[in-house]
């Protein structure tokens, strides 16, 4: 069963001089993400939409980053590049509060913006 849906878009270039700053990086990315960014060479699409899949986690949880920490969320990658969520601390903690089993995302982007969407499935409490 579905227990929570999140969209998110972004303005793409806004993120581009944000992404010069070292302490920006580290406040929104772990260090796999900001790795895996410094092999695409920082490129803002790719920087953009991971942010993106960040706010629609948050959204779907229902919590925004006033109670998650963005390093709450990470973004990996498959062999395919395929984007798979980690979920960490608070943002673990809510999810398993909401009985969640999967995080499902998924990330378009073009020139100017980046759209994620996130849709967490989950038991009904009277199953668990």
């Amino acid at each position: 069963m579905i227990i929570g849906i999140g969209t998110d878009i972004l303005d793409s270039p806004r993120l581009s001089l944000l992404l010069l700053r070292d302490s920006f990086l580290k406040k929104v990315y772990t260090q796999d993400e900001i790795e895996y960014l410094k092999a695409h060479k920082m490129n803002q699409s790719t920087a953009a939409g991971m942010f993106s899949v960040k706010e629609a986690v948050a959204k779907a949880l229902g919590r925004g980053f006033d109670y998650l920490s963005w390093k709450d969320i990470e973004i990996t990658h498959d062999e395919y590049g395929r984007p798979h969520t980690v979920l960490h601390g608070k943002a673990q903690e809510l999810f398993k509060s909401l009985n969640g089993t999967n995080v499902h995302i998924s990330i378009s982007h073009v020139r100017f913006a980046a759209v994620a969407q996130c849709i967490l499935e989950g038991r009904d409490s009277a199953d668990c």
